[in-house]
């Protein structure tokens, strides 16, 4: 097995999992609220860390997509909207 960096989408998903409640994933038992304060939350903890990071440049697009099997979140995001529209 490669000693490989995680990919992006691990990441983003390890922290919006990191978001959620680890009981409240065990017993299956996520509102869509919380689901959704999971993501945006998410979003905005890597807003925070490109500003930290002093990122200017370019665009940023967080598209995702999640679900516990009963309930489905999904984002299209960019950064840079209306000025940019989101690419994909």
């Amino acid at each position: 097995m490669l000693n490989r960096p995680p990919a992006g989408w691990q990441v983003c998903f390890g922290l919006v999992l990191s978001l959620l409640h680890p009981d409240a994933i065990a017993e299956d038992r996520l509102t869509p609220a919380e689901l959704q304060a999971a993501m945006l939350g998410a979003i905005a903890m890597l807003r925070e860390m490109l500003s930290q990071a002093g990122i200017e440049t370019g665009f940023s697009t967080f598209n995702f997509a999640l679900t516990d099997g009963q309930t489905v979140v999904v984002t299209r995001y960019c950064d840079k909207v209306p000025h940019i529209l989101n690419p994909s």
